[in-house]
């Protein structure tokens, strides 16, 4: 039985990844910016959700399906844009990607993947979504929509909270140990380490 199979909600699947992933990657994805505050009241949010239990109504045919743009998935639930996803494990996208398309729900491929649009559509099909970090190159950026229609991607998830670059405080933070460390060019031998993804890097 792997790692994977003894964890049961979200906590233990959080406590996983902290023990096996690097310092800075972990932290790259677990933290949010600034003061947390929005990642505080998203996790609050969550929280007051309820379900609502039925009883006497027969579970005989339980079919959680619905309709989104035009494409029926099997559940209400879509992967969203990872952008360490190549960097936390071999061919992380890739993954995702083909889980998600066995699942029959979308998958986010995100701007900064190591994987190629190409071989997303090509290896694991399914519904694919396309994270869109909208460029100061406005030619490059319809350039990138056109080749996602034309591979097939179904949506655009339009991002525009990195430009802000609101990780520069949570990358100072990780780097207080050593100040001689610069963000992403950290030696094997220093901790903490954080190599963010090209969009995101911290000059």
């Amino acid at each position: 039985m792997g790692a994977v199979d003894r964890c049961y909600v979200i906590d233990d699947f959080r406590a996983a990844a902290r023990r096996r992933l690097p310092h800075g990657l972990f932290e790259f994805i677990d933290r949010g910016s600034e003061r947390e505050a929005s990642l505080a009241d998203n996790v609050a949010a969550f929280m007051r959700l309820r379900l609502m239990t039925k009883f006497l109504v027969g579970l005989g045919e339980r079919d959680p399906s619905t309709e989104l743009f035009g494409r029926r998935i099997a559940f209400p639930l879509a992967i969203a844009p990872t952008g360490v996803a190549g960097l936390c494990w071999f061919e992380g996208e890739l993954a995702l990607a083909k889980a998600a398309a066995k699942a029959r729900i979308p998958f986010t491929l995100t701007s900064t993947a190591l994987t190629s649009m190409e071989r997303i559509v090509k290896e694991a099909g399914g519904i694919c979504w396309l994270q869109l970090f909208p460029w100061k190159e406005q030619d490059e950026t319809f350039a990138l929509i056109d080749k996602a229609r034309d591979l097939g991607f179904d949506a655009l998830v339009v991002t525009i909270d990195w430009l802000s670059s609101p990780w520069e405080q949570i990358a100072l933070r990780l780097l207080q140990a050593d100040r001689d460390v610069r963000v992403g060019k950290a030696s094997a031998n220093n901790r903490p380490r954080l190599f963010l993804p090209a969009p995101l890097a911290t000059k």
